[in-house]
């Protein structure tokens, strides 16, 4: 009786586990994509944007700058990036 139910249980098991794991997994890509999070880009010159590690959102409270204290900005298009970004804390 044992071994019929750890057959049956066990992958059940593993399958639930693995569900609630990609529900999870999306739940929270969506949240921050809701959250306005967005990459930050340095402006190297009228033409030419790079992109950078941190992250902004789009709250106006702080202008979003890099720890070298650049001003970050919003990629429109590829290597354009006329909008500036904002952060909530600084």
């Amino acid at each position: 009786m044992k071994s019929k139910f750890s057959k049956f249980a066990l992958p059940v098991a593993f399958v639930a586990l693995g569900l609630a794991g990609a529900f999870t997994t999306s739940a929270m890509e969506k949240k921050l994509a809701d959250a306005g999070i967005v990459p930050g880009y340095r402006k190297i010159n009228a033409t030419t944007c790079e992109i950078t590690s941190t992250s902004c959102d789009e709250v106006h409270n702080f202008l979003c700058k890099t720890p070298g204290n650049v001003q970050l900005y919003k990629l429109a298009a590829p290597n354009v990036c006329p909008d500036m970004l904002w952060r909530t804390a600084q």
